[in-house]
């Protein structure tokens, strides 16, 4: 009686070969989807500028007195993060609710619009690894003409011992006043 008769008549039951190969690919199945869960940004982030390097651009010191994003809010849902920055002007000492912004960035590696901004702008996100790169380009009405905003930034989760930190490293090639520029923002969970 060969293998083949013999499973079909009961006669023999999978080898013990075959169950250790199987649940073997199991285990590793489960690990490989494990390894590809990513970092969850949500929450309220405060900025903590004495490790946040702004931008040199050219600006001075007077222009960086208002920042954007002095405050997130992030929430996940899926493939979608919703970011609301909430902006500060230190001259005022308090945060400015009319100049909020709110950003949704999808992370299936596709261009999407981002219909929740005062701009025409087109974002694509992937993840590598456990940073997040948000690639955009932003039309930006200037009077009665207009210009392209080219930005790159990569954000993830750091450890320190002050705790954990929200870091954002963005990369604009032509900044709006003219040249190359980066920016390194901190935060910390609030």
């Amino acid at each position: 009686m060969n293998m083949i008769t013999a499973c079909r008549f009961g006669a023999v039951h999978p080898p013990i070969p075959f169950l250790v190969s199987t649940g073997l690919l199991l285990l590793l199945s489960s690990s490989v989807l494990r390894a590809q869960e990513h970092p969850d940004f949500s929450g309220e982030w405060v900025l903590v500028k004495e490790e946040t390097r702004q931008p040199d651009d050219g600006r001075t010191d007077n222009m960086r007195t208002y920042i954007p994003g002095a405050e997130i809010e992030i929430s996940s849902e899926g493939e979608k993060i919703t970011l609301v920055y909430k902006a500060w002007d230190d001259r005022r000492g308090r945060l400015r609710e009319s100049e909020w912004r709110i950003r949704v960035w999808l992370t299936d590696g596709e261009s999407h619009p981002n219909d929740d901004v005062d701009r025409d702008e087109v974002v694509t996100c992937t993840w590598e690894g456990e940073n997040l790169v948000v690639d955009s380009v932003s039309t930006i009405p200037m009077g009665f003409n207009s210009r392209t905003l080219v930005r790159r930034q990569i954000v993830a989760l750091t450890s320190t011992p002050e705790g954990e930190r929200l870091v954002i490293r963005e990369w604009l090639p032509d900044s709006p006043t003219g040249g190359p520029a980066s920016a390194h923002l901190v935060y910390r969970r609030k």
